[in-house]
């Protein structure tokens, strides 16, 4: 059974409940997609990639990753690639699962499942079958994890193109969101459990190509992460944050003994690990010496009895294919 759809980012879902088959939509696709679609339209994604035309999957239970869900997400793969709406490319992929996530540990489990079986269908589409082996083994090389196993570079297809590293002209960057974070305006909340994708050469031109923008997210993802994990209550606006996070980035390299090159070179995982693993006296004691230059960082930690380095924390946004709070 097909349990697919595609649209416009402005167009109607079909009559709700129905899918193309005629069967009753018992999982509420259609109005999942609906307020999605609903929720990007009034911008209330921080994300700058959430506009534009979109090709919407209904995805099948997904129990295994196994031969059936790499034929079924082939085909999906293959009609997204070739989607095009009045000549324009359709550069926006979600898919919505068979069930809403339960919770974060379900979301973490069925998203990885599913970004393994992506990959078995991009290799399986080019005919590679020692690929889609070794995604069906969840083995395939170059890819790197946080300490905690979540995946850092979320690619689908090939990483690169050359030797320079740019992204491969058909790979697509994905991630994950779901709506059971705390606060709405986290970076990874959307009203439904949804996979986002997008072709990865689009996300590293954006972010080479609006330097402004990228910033403006990344205070938006520090902010809500803060937000997140220490309560909404936390008396911390935005221009003020702003204005310190530069100081917090040259109190952790300092602490790490980076120096330019290694923020260049060094991979956030091993940066972050870095970090973990540092007693909380070092981090405190320099927090001390700097009190001064450090006013919002000293009042974050006295008004909710938190360390340091609980919220520096906050700083680092590793990318994961399904991110949650530190």
């Amino acid at each position: 059974m097909k349990l697919a759809s595609k649209y416009s980012a402005n167009s109607q879902p079909r009559t709700p409940f129905t899918l193309g088959n005629g069967s009753e939509d018992n999982n509420g696709f259609a109005e999942r997609e609906a307020r999605l679609r609903g929720w990007i339209a009034r911008a209330e994604s921080v994300c700058p990639y959430a506009p534009g035309l979109a090709h919407v999957t209904y995805l099948p239970p997904i129990d295994n990753l196994d031969q059936s869900l790499v034929h079924f997400l082939s085909g999906e793969m293959k009609a997204f690639y070739t989607a095009k709406e009045n000549g324009k490319r359709v550069g926006r992929w979600l898919l919505l699962p068979h069930h809403e996530w339960n919770n974060h540990q379900h979301a973490l489990k069925e998203s990885e499942t599913l970004f393994w079986g992506l990959n078995a269908a991009a290799a399986n589409l080019r005919r590679d079958r020692k690929r889609v082996k070794q995604a069906l083994a969840r083995s395939l090389p170059g890819y790197q994890r946080q300490k905690n196993g979540n995946i850092l570079n979320p690619i689908v297809g090939r990483l690169t193109t050359n030797s320079e590293g740019k992204p491969h002209p058909k790979s697509l960057f994905c991630s994950a969101l779901s709506s059971h974070y705390q606060y709405e305006q986290y970076y990874r909340y959307a009203p439904t459990s949804v996979m986002v994708m997008i072709y990865a050469e689009e996300f590293q031109d954006h972010k080479e190509r609006h330097t402004k923008a990228v910033s403006k997210i990344n205070l938006e993802m520090i902010h809500s992460s803060l937000l997140e994990q220490l309560g909404t209550d936390l008396l911390c606006e935005k221009n003020e944050l702003k204005g310190e996070i530069p100081r917090w980035e040259a109190l952790i390299s300092r602490i790490l003994n980076l120096d330019s090159t290694d923020n260049a070179s060094t991979c956030l995982h091993v940066v972050c690990q870095r970090w973990r693993e540092l007693p909380e006296g070092i981090i405190e004691h320099s927090v001390r010496q700097a009190a001064q230059q450090l006013p919002l960082l000293t009042r974050l930690c006295h008004d909710k009895a938190v360390t340091a380095k609980q919220v520096l924390q906050a700083y680092f946004t590793e990318t994961g294919l399904y991110t949650l709070p530190n």
